[in-house]
C-alpha cells in the first residue's frame, strides 16, 4: 500500500475549488494554482499526494518510475479488502477533470449499474455512420507473423488439467494467465489451441514494446479479427486509420471499437481474442480503451491476455461478476507428472524416483528451470557423469547458477547486487525488512526497481508491501552470498532478520531466521512469546510446533514449562482426530508432568488449569465422563475470565457430558456460554455447530420455535463453503420441527435442500444422510394415511447390521430412531407382536457396550455398569451409570409403556409413567415430557380415572400449544382423539379451544382420503340431511331468509338449524364453519 502522502488536493465547498493541504512537516506552496501552469511544475518534484474529489471519493495518487519508460502516475484506492490500482498517465495528463474522471471509476470498479432493459449484447452508437468513409492512405505495413502464434517445440508435453481450465473460456469474458517468464504461458495457449476443432474462430495477436500506441495496438487486433467478418462491414478499421486524420468533427476511438463490437454481437458465432505479451504496453491510453472493450464485450467475443504482471484493467469488477478466468503462477507450475513427462521426452536415459521427487522440489513446477536442467544433462553419457551433474544441480550448477548470475545478477549496478544477495536469504521482503538486514535507506525503491524488471521476484499481496524470490533464484543469490559475504556476515544477517521480525510481531520468521544462529535458548524464548501471545496453541499449526520443539535439547525445553504443556499438546492434536481415542503416550505424560512442576513451582494457577482442561478433554474423549466433569469443574475455577480457548473447551465437557445425562436444561445453559465464548473470538466453524446442538437440544426441550431460530440462523448467514455443512444439518434440522408443526411440504423441502447441500459438502456421512432421510419419508407417508406403507418402508430400508451399528454411535443413534418408530407405528395398527419384537431388539442393544464418543445423546460413561431392576412403586427406569445415555434409556421406556397401554396393562403404564415424569420434567426434557403426559392421560382414561386423565391431558395441551405441536398428538391416534373431543368444551380459553379444534380438523383431514365418514362420525356429532343442505346454502353466501324461502321453512327455524351446525362442527361464525366443511369434504 502506498505510504501516507505528505500533500492532500481537495475539494473545499467554501471557495469552489481545489487546494492544497501540506502535512505538519510539508506545507504546501502558496504560489501553486491546482490545474495551471504551477501545478504542473510542482508534480515534477514530488512523488505523492492524497485525492479527494467533489463528489467525495478519495484515492492516492503516486508516481512510480518504469525502467527505461519514465515517470508514471497511477491512482490507488482500497475496496473490498483488495487494493485497485489505476494507470493515469504522465504528468502533462494529470488534469483535475482527469483525476475526478479516474476517481470515479474506482467506483464503478465495485458495481458497474446498468439501466433496466439495456444489455451488453450488443453496443449501439446513435452517431455510428451508416457507410463507411473513402479508406484512407494506410499508415504502414503490418507485421503478419505478429498475427500467428509461434510454433510449438517438439518437446512439448500434454497438459490436460490446463486445458480443461481453457476449455471454458465461453463462460467468461477475460481469460488471464499471469506468471513470469518461463512459466510456459505461450507454449500452453498455442498447444490448447491446436486441440480446439474451431480454430478458425481464435484471432492472435503478439505484442511487442513498438505496441506502446494505440492506434498501431488497435490496427493490430482489428486486422487479426478481419476474418470473422464480411468485407463489406469491415469497416472499422478504415475508421481506425482516419482518427488520424484532421477532421471537424474527429472520430474517438471509443467510436471506432462501438463499431467493431457491434459487428461481432450480429454474429452467431463465439470468438476468441488472444493477445500475447500484454505486459509490454506501457501506454495509459491502450489500458483504458482496453477496458471500455472489457466492459462492452457481446456475449460472442471473449478474451484470453498472456502477461508477466497483471494488467492495470478492471479485473475487479471482473472478478466480482464471475466473468474472469485466471491461471496464475501456482497453476501454471508443472506437476509432478509433467516433469516427468518433459524429461522422458528430453533425456536418453531415465531418472530415479528419489531424483524426480528433489528436483520437483527444487524446481517448483518452473518450465525454464527444468529445460536448464535437460539441457545440462545433454552429453552425459556414464552413470558418474549423471550423477556429478545432478549433485551439482542446487543452485550451484553451473548452467543455472551461470544464467542467475551472469545474465541477471551481474547485469545489475552494484548496489543492486549487494542489496540482492544480502536479502536473499529473506523467504519474504518487504522495505523496511530490507532496510533493516542491509543497512539501506532505499529499499523501497530497489524493490520496486526488481519487480518492474521482473527479476523473479513475487509479489505477495495486491498492496506492493511483500514480495518473494523464485526458490531457484533465491538458492543461486545464496549460494553467491556465501561465497563472497561469508557466513559471519550471512549470521549477522539472520540476526538483524530475526530481530526485526520479533520487534514487529512477526515471531514465526523470527524463530525460523533465529535457528540459523545456533542459540537455542534465544529459539525457546521466541517460541514462549509466540505462544503467549497466540493466548492459546494453534492446533492448525501444530506439526510446525512440534519441528520446533524437536529441535530443542531437553535441558533447554525444561526451563519453560508452556513448552512442555505445547509439546504435550501437539502430540495429541498431532494425531488423527478422526480415529478412535487413544491412551496418550507416555512421552505426552512426561511433557505434561514437567510443565505441572513448573507451574506449581511458580504458584502458576492459569497454567495448571490448563493442564486440568487438557486432563478433562482426554478423560471426555476416552469415555470417563465423570472424571472429565470434575476435572473440567476444577479447571474453570483457575482459567481466567478472557481465555476462551480453554474456557470452552471446558464447557463442553460440561455441556456435553449434561447433555448425554439428559440434564437438557443444564446443557443449554452451559452451550450457551460456549456459543458466547465462540461468538466473540469469530470462531465461526465452532460457532456453527454449536448453533446446530442448541437447535438440538431446544427441539430435546420442547421449544420448537427456538430451534426453528437456531436453525433458520445458519440458513440465513452469508454462504460460505466452509459453513454449508452446518446449513446442511440445519435444513434438516427445520424438516423435523416442520414435519412437528404438520407444515409436510415445507418439511419435504427443507429435507431436499439438505440432502442437496449434502451431496456437494461432504462432512456429514452420506450414508447417515440417507439414514436421516429414509426416516422422514417414512413419517410424511405415515401422515399421509399411508402408516402401513411407512412401516413396510422403514422395515426394509434398516439397512445397518448390529455390529455396524455399535461400532459408529451415529448410525447406532439413527437405527434407535427407527426402531422407535417401528414400534410405534406397529402398535398404531394393533401390531403388537411386531412391536414388542423391535423392543426386544433395543433391550439386546442397550446391553451391548456402545464404543464411546464425544457425540450427545449417543453414550454414556465408559465404566457404566448395567442394573437389572423389578417395576416396583419406587421402580427408578433410568440408570444414570449405565451403558446407555439417559436420553435413550426414556425413549425405550416410553415404547414400553406403549405396549403396556396396547396389551391392556394400563395399570403398569402408569407405575413406569408416572416414574419418568418428574426426572424429565425437572432436567428439561420437554419433548419426552409431553410424551409422557400424552401416554398418561390414555393410561388413566383406560383405568377410568377421567378427572386424572383430563387434568395431565391440559397440561400437555398448554405445553404443546406454546411450542405449535401437531405431529406429536395427531401422530399418538385416535384414542387421544376421543380424549380431545371429550375435553374440547371443559377447556376454559378461548385460545385453547381453537388448538383443539385445528388439531381435531388436522386429524380428519388426514384420515379423509380413507374413511370419511368414520372419521367425522368419531370426532363431530354427524349432520343430519336437512343440516347439510342448510350448511351447502350458508356457505354459498345465501341470507338466512333466502336459504329460509329456498327450503320452505320459517326464518326462525333456519337460525336454529344453524347454531345446531355451529354447534356439531365446534365453531361460531359461517367463515369457520366454511373452513371445516372443506377440510372434511363435506360440501
Amino acid at each position: 500500500m502506498p505510504r501516507r502522502a505528505p500533500y492532500r488536493l481537495l475539494w473545499s465547498e467554501q471557495v469552489k475549488r481545489y487546494e492544497l493541504v501540506g502535512a505538519a512537516d510539508q506545507a504546501a506552496p502558496d504560489d501553486m494554482v491546482p490545474g495551471e501552469a504551477t501545478w504542473f511544475t510542482w508534480l515534477d518534484g514530488v512523488t505523492s499526494f492524497a485525492f479527494h474529489s467533489r463528489s467525495g471519493i478519495n484515492c492516492t495518487v503516486r508516481k512510480e518510475v518504469i525502467q527505461g519508460s519514465g515517470s508514471y502516475w497511477y491512482g490507488y484506492r482500497s475496496l473490498q479488502q483488495r487494493t485497485v490500482k489505476r494507470y493515469l498517465g504522465r504528468t502533462r495528463d494529470l488534469s483535475l477533470a482527469h483525476l475526478e474522471k479516474v476517481a470515479e471509476s474506482f467506483v464503478a470498479a465495485v458495481k458497474v449499474p446498468t439501466t433496466p432493459g439495456a444489455s451488453t449484447k450488443t453496443l449501439i452508437d446513435t452517431n455510428e455512420p451508416v457507410e463507411p468513409p473513402p479508406l484512407v492512405t494506410p499508415l504502414g505495413p503490418l507485421l503478419e507473423s505478429k498475427l500467428r502464434p509461434p510454433r510449438l517445440s517438439h518437446t512439448l508435453i500434454e497438459r490436460p488439467r490446463l486445458h480443461q481450465r481453457l476449455d471454458a473460456w465461453q463462460a467468461y469474458k477475460l481469460t488471464l494467465l499471469n506468471a513470469p517468464a518461463g512459466f510456459g504461458k505461450t507454449t500452453l495457449t498455442k498447444s490448447w489451441l491446436n486441440q480446439q476443432h474451431s480454430i478458425a474462430e481464435t484471432a492472435w495477436v503478439s505484442l511487442d514494446t513498438g505496441d506502446n500506441d494505440p492506434i498501431r495496438f488497435w490496427r493490430y487486433i482489428l486486422a487479426a479479427c478481419q476474418a470473422w467478418s464480411h468485407p463489406q462491414s469491415q469497416h472499422a478499421l478504415a475508421l481506425l486509420l482516419s482518427i488520424s486524420t484532421p477532421s471537424l468533427q474527429p472520430i474517438s476511438l471509443e467510436t471506432v471499437l462501438t463499431v467493431f463490437l457491434n459487428q461481432i454481437a450480429r454474429q452467431d458465432q463465439q470468438r476468441l481474442l488472444v493477445l500475447e505479451d500484454y505486459h509490454v504496453l506501457t501506454e495509459p491510453r491502450i489500458h483504458e480503451s482496453f477496458n471500455f472493450l472489457l466492459a462492452h464485450l457481446p456475449e460472442n467475443l471473449h478474451i484470453l491476455l498472456i502477461t508477466r504482471l497483471e494488467p492495470p484493467l478492471a479485473l475487479v469488477r471482473l472478478r466480482a461478476n464471475g466473468e474472469l478466468n485466471e491461471l496464475q503462477t501456482s497453476e501454471l507450475r508443472f506437476t509432478y507428472a509433467e516433469m516427468v513427462a518433459f524429461l522422458e521426452r528430453t533425456l536418453s536415459f531415465p531418472l530415479s524416483a528419489e531424483t524426480l521427487e528433489r528436483l520437483h522440489s527444487q524446481l517448483d513446477g518452473w518450465a525454464a528451470g527444468l529445460r536448464l536442467l535437460s539441457l545440462s544433462l545433454q552429453g552425459k553419457q556414464t552413470d558418474e557423469q549423471i550423477e556429478q551433474a545432478l549433485a551439482s544441480f542446487r543452485g550451484s550448477q553451473p548452467s543455472i547458477r551461470n544464467y542467475f548470475i551472469g545474465e541477471v545478477l551481474q547485469a545489475q549496478t552494484a548496489d543492486l547486487q549487494d542489496f540482492l544477495l544480502r536479502t536473499s536469504i529473506l523467504t519474504r521482503l518487504s522495505p523496511s525488512l530490507c532496510a533493516a538486514v542491509t543497512n539501506r535507506t532505499d529499499s523501497a525503491t530497489l524493490l520496486e526497481t526488481i519487480e518492474q524488471a521482473n527479476l523473479f521476484l513475487e509479489a505477495l499481496d495486491c498492496t506492493g508491501e511483500w514480495y518473494r524470490y523464485h526458490e531457484l533464484f533465491a538458492e543461486a543469490m545464496q549460494h553467491e552470498a556465501q561465497r563472497r559475504l561469508g557466513e559471519t556476515a550471512l549470521k549477522q544477517l539472520y540476526q538483524a532478520a530475526s530481530l526485526w521480525f520479533e520487534e514487529h510481531g512477526l515471531l514465526v520468521e523470527a524463530i525460523e531466521a533465529a535457528f540459523h544462529l545456533d542459540q537455542s535458548e534465544q529459539v525457546a524464548r521466541l517460541i514462549d512469546r509466540h505462544i503467549e501471545a497466540l493466548g492459546s496453541i494453534d492446533t492448525h499449526e501444530h506439526h510446525t510446533l512440534l519441528r520446533w520443539l524437536e529441535r530443542l535439547p531437553q535441558e533447554v525445553l525444561r526451563q519453560f514449562p508452556l513448552l512442555c504443556f505445547s509439546y504435550a499438546v501437539t502430540m495429541i492434536f498431532g494425531r488423527d482426530q478422526n480415529t478412535q481415542p487413544e491412551a496418550p503416550p507416555t512421552r505426552f505424560e512426561e511433557f505434561l508432568q514437567l510443565a505441572e512442576n513448573g507451574w506449581r513451582a511458580s504458584n502458576n494457577l492459569v497454567g495448571l488449569g490448563k493442564i486440568l482442561a487438557m486432563r478433562a478433554l482426554l478423560s471426555f474423549q476416552l469415555g470417563k465422563r465423570k472424571n472429565a466433569r470434575s476435572l473440567a469443574a476444577q479447571a474453570l475455577e483457575w482459567l481466567p475470565e478472557d481465555d476462551a480457548t480453554w474456557r470452552s473447551m471446558c464447557l463442553m465437557v460440561i455441556g456435553l457430558d449434561a447433555m448425554q445425562m439428559g440434564q437438557f436444561k443444564q446443557a443449554d445453559q452451559t452451550l450457551k456460554q460456549v456459543y458466547t465464548q465462540w461468538t466473540i473470538t469469530n470462531n465461526t466453524d465452532a460457532r456453527d455447530g454449536i448453533t446446530v446442538l442448541l437447535g438440538l437440544l431446544s427441539v430435546e426441550q420442547g421449544d420448537l420455535q427456538q430451534a426453528s431460530n437456531y436453525y433458520r440462523k445458519l440458513i440465513g448467514q452469508p454462504k460460505r463453503s466452509d459453513q454449508q455443512s452446518a446449513a446442511a444439518a440445519a435444513h434438516l434440522g427445520l424438516t423435523y420441527v416442520y414435519y412437528e408443526w404438520n407444515m409436510l411440504e415445507e418439511a419435504a423441502q427443507q429435507l431436499q435442500e439438505g440432502l442437496r447441500l449434502a451431496e456437494v459438502f461432504t462432512e456429514i456421512p452420506r450414508d447417515l444422510l440417507v439414514t436421516m432421510s429414509d426416516l422422514m419419508q417414512a413419517l410424511l407417508q405415515h401422515s399421509r394415511g399411508e402408516t402401513q406403507l411407512a412401516l413396510q418402508y422403514l422395515t426394509t430400508r434398516l439397512r445397518y447390521k448390529q455390529d455396524d451399528a455399535m461400532s459408529n454411535p451415529f448410525y447406532a443413534y439413527m437405527q434407535h430412531e427407527i426402531i422407535s418408530w417401528i414400534v410405534r407405528l406397529s402398535l398404531l395398527i394393533g401390531d403388537q407382536a411386531t412391536g414388542e419384537e423391535w423392543i426386544n431388539e433395543l433391550t439386546n442393544q442397550h446391553n451391548r457396550s456402545i464404543s464411546p464418543s464425544i457425540i450427545p445423546l449417543l453414550d454414556a460413561p465408559a465404566d457404566a455398569v448395567i442394573v437389572e431392576a423389578p417395576l416396583t412403586d419406587d421402580y427408578q427406569p433410568l440408570q444414570e451409570n449405565g451403558p446407555v445415555a439417559i436420553a435413550l434409556q426414556e425413549e425405550k421406556a416410553l415404547l414400553e409403556a406403549r405396549l403396556y397401554l396396547a396389551q391392556g396393562q394400563a395399570e403398569t403404564a402408569l407405575k413406569l409413567l408416572n416414574a419418568l415424569l418428574p426426572a424429565a420434567h425437572e432436567a428439561g426434557r420437554g419433548h419426552h415430557t409431553l410424551q409422557i403426559r400424552l401416554l398418561l392421560a390414555q393410561a388413566y382414561s383406560a383405568r377410568k380415572q377421567v378427572c386424572e386423565s383430563r387434568e395431565v391431558l391440559l397440561a400437555a395441551l398448554k405445553q404443546a400449544q406454546t411450542a405449535g405441536y401437531q405431529r406429536l398428538i395427531l401422530d399418538e391416534g385416535d384414542q387421544l382423539f376421543l380424549l380431545l373431543r371429550d375435553l374440547l368444551p371443559e377447556l376454559p380459553k378461548q385460545s385453547l379451544r381453537s388448538y383443539v379444534q385445528s388439531l381435531l380438523r388436522s386429524f380428519a383431514q388426514q384420515r379423509q382420503k380413507t374413511t370419511v365418514t368414520a372419521v367425522i362420525s368419531t370426532i363431530f356429532e354427524p349432520l343430519s340431511k336437512r343440516e347439510q343442505k342448510v350448511l351447502r346454502l350458508l356457505i354459498a353466501g345465501h341470507s338466512n331468509p333466502e336459504i329460509a324461502r329456498e327450503l320452505i321453512v320459517s326464518v326462525n327455524t333456519i337460525r336454529t338449524q344453524i347454531q345446531s351446525i355451529y354447534r356439531k362442527l365446534q365453531v361460531n361464525n359461517r367463515q369457520a364453519a366454511s373452513e371445516v366443511a372443506r377440510e372434511l369434504n363435506l360440501l
